[in-house]
């Protein structure tokens, strides 16, 4: 199951799940992951008008946070120009798969990797698009 969602400038939206206890433990694996497009022929993207980058955020057991923005690592690219008749940039979402060292949360952070409560993604001006349109599918974290 994917989710597909928007964000218009001067808002601070988030996704969030909850890590459930039995998969608490992230140690054995060295990478979170997912694939992520820009929503193509969309108002948002069009009006951010660029590649995209957000903040991917760790939540322990204890409340401690530890957020990476990944736009030195990658960035989601900007739907390619479209022909024909309508609006919008694009046919089709094209999808890319971000990855991030789950070493790079303990950077300069108290986190503790063996007991998380949640993963969160965190969209807006802080964390580097304005505005926006996505769609994401299959986070997970990977070696």
């Amino acid at each position: 199951w994917g989710a597909v969602f928007y964000w218009s400038e001067g808002s601070t939206p988030f996704w969030a799940v909850e890590v459930p206890e039995s998969l608490a433990d992230s140690t054995p694996w060295t990478t979170i992951s997912f694939s992520v497009a820009q929503r193509s022929r969309h108002p948002e993207t069009d009006n951010w008008g660029g590649a995209m980058a957000f903040g991917v955020t760790l939540v322990d057991a204890d409340g401690v946070e530890s957020t990476v923005d990944f736009a030195d690592q990658a960035l989601v690219p900007f739907p390619y120009a479209r022909l024909g008749n309508g609006t919008g940039r694009g046919w089709a979402n094209e999808f890319v798969t971000v990855r991030i060292n789950l070493a790079d949360f303990t950077v300069g952070s108290e986190i503790d990797l063996s007991h998380l409560a949640e993963v969160r993604l965190d969209f807006g001006e802080a964390h580097g698009a304005t505005s926006g349109a996505v769609g994401l599918d299959s986070v997970e974290f990977a070696r």
